[in-house]
């Protein structure tokens, strides 16, 4: 999320005022209410009814103390000072929905979480209320009209119905000849949602990734991305596409262009960013990356690893607002693995909307929202990473997971 350095006139001040006092009634589920998911990791929970929010806001309310869980390792949004206190906007934020739910913002305990157990701690009723940083949208511009991104407060994880489906897919088919590759596949990917891939090699996994933003036609069936269909009579079809970046298995990094040039390129030619703007954000995003000494190197000079880092920033400095990977770290080794697997997560953290296609387990568990279990071309199975990866209904995924584990 990121926050310009302007300050809010009053009247945003209040529109403010009035997006937090509505909060309470935007809320979906508080922790200790949840029903399903079993406390899993990342899990996503279904609606309540107004009923059981009312129960458990009571249970706060009856407590006195409103328990807020803050990444305690996301500076700006949530950290920890040396004296042991939390700071941060996430902080500010936690205490202004305590003084609307309690009328007092010094009545909140802010609990420290990380991406891995936070929703764990919030169904098992650690925490009642987890706040998670959205990107700013026209959207949310025009209806809080403020000039910075505003976090959203999820009184537990949204319901979808509530969130918006920035690519969707309904019944899509792809055929190579006599071949069907993509069989009536349907899903929406929900924006902040970090969905991964997973399944055996050749069951589409990486056609299904192409075919979201067309670098794949597909056959038959919708695929809408941010409310544009894309068929082959999408109009301006590079402008829908360059709003999605994309990393591959390979780096395909340019040779003969520094680390730095292979980074502006795309924002100066296509968004027509001046040079020195598009260095200065480049040189962010490698910094973001750990490639911040590297900028005037060669992709030759650098190890796999660095390349890939590298693909990242340059597909985040076209500011996108999905990130597809595709296999990221298949031609890697463990220890450059790790370290591409870290950056990924730390966009994950920072709320960036991602498809993942990987066949690392472990890495799933970690940062996905949603786990899609694919098979010769369809999804056979969805739901939080817990449940499909740790306890899957169907055989078919029990059969894989048996063999990847």
């Amino acid at each position: 999320m990121h926050m310009s350095h302007r300050s809010p006139s009053t009247s945003r001040r209040r529109a403010l005022s009035s997006f937090l006092a509505g909060v309470l009634t935007l809320a979906v589920v508080l922790g200790s209410a949840c029903t399903g998911g079993g406390g899993a990791t990342g899990a996503a929970t279904p609606a309540p009814t107004s009923n059981t929010r009312g129960e458990t806001l009571a249970k706060v309310k009856a407590r006195g103390v409103l328990r807020v869980g803050v990444n305690d390792a996301l500076p700006g949004f949530g950290y920890l000072q040396p004296d042991g206190t939390f700071a941060g906007f996430d902080v500010d934020f936690g205490r202004a929905i305590a003084a609307a739910v309690l009328g007092d913002a010094k009545k909140v305990e802010l609990v420290p979480v990380s991406a891995t157990n936070r929703f764990e701690a919030l169904q098992s009723g650690q925490i009642d209320v987890l706040l998670r940083n959205t990107s700013w949208t026209i959207g949310r511009d025009t209806t809080i009209g403020m000039s910075f991104s505003v976090p959203t407060s999820t009184l537990g994880q949204e319901s979808r119905e509530t969130r918006h489906a920035i690519i969707t897919c309904r019944d899509v088919h792809k055929w190579y000849g006599q071949f069907h590759a993509l069989r009536g596949v349907t899903v929406d990917i929900y924006e902040g949602e970090v969905v991964v891939v997973v399944g055996p090699s050749g069951s589409a996994k990486s056609t299904f990734l192409r075919a979201l933003n067309r670098l794949e036609p597909h056959t038959s069936g919708e695929i809408e991305f941010d409310g544009h269909r894309l068929d082959a009579h999408t109009p301006k079809l590079h402008r829908v596409r360059a709003e999605m970046g994309m990393v591959f298995q390979g780096f395909n990094l340019f040779p003969h262009l520094s680390v730095l040039e292979n980074v502006t390129l795309a924002p100066r030619l296509v968004r027509h960013v001046p040079e020195a703007e598009a260095e200065a954000h480049a040189r962010e995003l490698l910094a973001r990356v750990g490639m911040g000494d590297h900028a005037e190197r060669y992709p030759g000079q650098l190890s796999g690893g660095q390349q890939q880092r590298v693909a990242i920033a340059r597909a985040l400095a076209m500011s996108p607002k999905v990130m597809l990977f595709d296999e990221p770290t298949s031609a890697l080794d463990p220890e450059m693995t790790r370290e591409v697997l870290d950056v990924i997560q730390d966009l994950a953290h920072g709320g960036m909307t991602m498809v993942i296609v990987t066949h690392e387990m472990g890495f799933a568990r970690e940062v996905a929202d949603r786990v899609l279990f694919f098979d010769e071309g369809q999804i056979i199975e969805e739901g939080p990473p817990a449940q499909v990866l740790g306890n899957p209904r169907e055989e078919r995924t029990r059969r894989f997971l048996a063999q990847a584990f």
